[in-house]
């Protein structure tokens, strides 16, 4: 099984990509090329820097702007709205593998997986893939499972 601090350690992952996705993105006032969290949007991300341990600066700053090493120095540049969207939906979707292959990990130790041995358990999603014109975040998450099922 699962101990209660792994689960405990789950569940705020879990919650991390859930206030992740109430994250929102606005261009500075002085920068219509930079982004920023909207400031309706500080307790969800506020809310992910604790559940994750990072100081919320350091994760609005890495969400918004792209370091690049430039010979012996590191540059640091402000990205648009739409990258940071792109930034926070990857680490969304990392953190939201990492939980799932931990998962899958342990149920396998639970039921006595071992490697030389041909049991499986199949998953069978007959519709695979839906198409909308917007993808939910929920939608994100069967979609991912289910890719990662049939690998």
């Amino acid at each position: 099984g699962i101990s209660k601090d792994d689960m405990g350690q789950v569940f705020n992952v879990i919650a991390a990509v859930l206030n992740l996705g109430n994250t929102k993105f606005d261009a500075p006032p002085n920068n219509s090329e930079g982004s920023m969290v909207m400031p309706e949007c500080a307790s969800s991300i506020e809310l992910v820097a604790k559940l994750t341990g990072v100081e919320r600066r350091s994760l609005e700053v890495a969400l918004c702007h792209v370091t690049r090493q430039v010979m012996r120095e590191k540059v640091r540049s402000s990205i648009n709205v739409r990258a940071a969207s792109d930034n926070r939906d990857a680490l969304a979707k990392a953190l939201y593998g990492i939980i799932f292959n931990f998962i899958v990990e342990k149920t396998n130790v639970s039921i006595g997986y071992m490697t030389d041995v041909k049991l499986f358990v199949g998953v069978l999603d007959i519709f695979g893939f839906e198409c909308f014109k917007m993808n939910s975040f929920e939608q994100l998450c069967i979609n991912f499972t289910n890719e990662r099922l049939q690998q």
